[in-house]
């Protein structure tokens, strides 16, 4: 990957280029997301976005066959275009003048101001905030990146022109691209680059709850429902934990039919759908395990994913052997997918300041892994002092006490 600051506009561009892949992804990606929203402005990042891809030429996308996509997370925003290799002149064309140059229209932000209201009355707020609160506090992460009713019923267009100098700035923002180019195509795109006119402004800190110092907490969520669905939270720390053996280690407890808590369901006939996730943030990060079940199997379930723990922390090689595949040799996705590919890059060098990488790093890295090494980290992860509940139904059988008192005792 090659990887420096545009000289004229000041902006930092990562290319990397993919022989014989089929299509490019290019791609914005700014250091502004929900987290940023000041509390009297929640969803004021996500509006932003919503109003810049609204102005997006989404006509001259679709005539490339390019696919178009935005997103709000609550560390970053980002555009992103995926299109065949041989129209990239077309596609520089059409990707920079609606972030850099936006129509402030005023009817334009009353039709997506009043789209996000909608979403917002659909949502489940409750579920978002009482989440939130679980694992964040009152920190910013805490709220949903939607924002709420009465926060966005209140911004204006002038909100979202402040917004948008403060954080679409030469050193918040970053341009990515992946797929099939060679050099002149490089020298091409820094070209229309060097025309891309950000303001100065300053480079955003994030500052997160240390992981490791929030004590535990089990929540209930109150539903009129005799079904329960049960998250346990655990928190990561990478500076411990590696990230790639979490990934693997995922995928052998939560993620595929034959992972742990999939067996777990085909033998069980009180629960279903479980699986296992990890939520990255840039300071943060958690493993979650969550599944479903009806409240008088409660019990049953929590003993049975106890059990998936403590395999999980006595992995066998066969096990690992099963799943390192798909992180090596299937690898083959990440070069036939450049828009998954250029998010993973982003992601992991320029908000997480990882260093780059080439896939064959990345396999060797996974290829690696031994059933040690595994085993360390998910004895490090599921401990008691890194575990948060939160269960959703008809809790009002469930023991608090007896539920902080069982967890403590079975996972150590």
């Amino acid at each position: 990957m090659e990887y420096y600051v545009n000289p004229k506009s000041q902006i930092s561009t990562y290319f990397y280029p993919i022989e014989n892949a089929q299509s490019i992804t290019i791609g914005w990606y700014i250091r502004c997301g929900s987290r940023n929203d000041s509390i009297e402005k929640r969803g004021i990042s996500d509006l932003l976005e919503r109003f810049l891809h609204s102005s997006a030429p989404h006509y001259e996308f679709e005539k490339i066959g390019g696919i178009f996509d935005a997103i709000t997370d609550k560390d970053y925003t980002r555009f992103s275009l995926k299109f065949h290799p041989k129209y990239l002149h077309n596609a520089l064309n059409c990707f920079f003048d609606f972030i850099l140059k936006p129509d402030w229209n005023q009817e334009k932000f009353n039709i997506q101001k009043g789209l996000q209201l909608r979403e917002i009355e659909r949502s489940d707020m409750r579920y978002d905030k009482m989440l939130g609160s679980l694992l964040w506090s009152d920190h910013s992460l805490s709220y949903p990146v939607i924002g709420t009713k009465k926060t966005v019923l209140n911004l204006r267009l002038d909100d979202l022109t402040s917004h948008k100098n403060r954080y679409y700035t030469q050193k918040n923002v970053a341009f990515f691209a992946a797929g099939n180019f060679d050099e002149n195509e490089i020298i091409l795109m820094n070209e229309f680059l060097s025309n891309a006119e950000f303001p100065c402004g300053v480079k955003e800190s994030f500052q997160a709850p240390k992981i490791g110092e929030r004590k535990p907490d089990i929540k209930f969520l109150n539903y009129a429902d005799n079904e329960l669905e049960v998250a346990l939270y655990f928190d990561l720390n990478f500076n411990v934990v590696n990230r790639d053996c979490v990934t693997l280690l995922n995928s052998i407890l939560g993620e595929g039919e034959l992972s742990c808590l999939s067996s777990c369901c085909y033998k069980s006939k009180c629960m279903y759908n479980a699986y296992s996730f990890v939520s990255t943030h840039i300071d943060s990060a958690v493993l979650c395990i969550n599944y479903h079940v009806k409240a008088h199997d409660f019990w049953t379930s929590l003993n049975m994913i106890i059990e998936q723990i403590e395999r999980i922390k006595k992995c066998k090689e066969e096990s690992l052997a099963y799943n390192k595949p798909f992180f090596m040799d299937n690898m083959w996705f990440w070069l036939e997918d450049t828009r998954q590919f250029n998010d993973y890059l982003a992601w992991n060098t320029y908000f997480c300041g990882s260093e780059s990488f080439t896939i064959k790093q990345k396999i060797e890295s996974f290829k690696n892994i031994s059933c040690v090494e595994l085993n360390k980290t998910a004895n490090t992860i599921f401990k008691f002092c890194n575990t948060s509940v939160l269960i959703c139904g008809q809790t009002n059988k469930i023991d608090k006490a007896e539920l902080n008192d069982f967890l403590r005792n079975n996972l150590k």
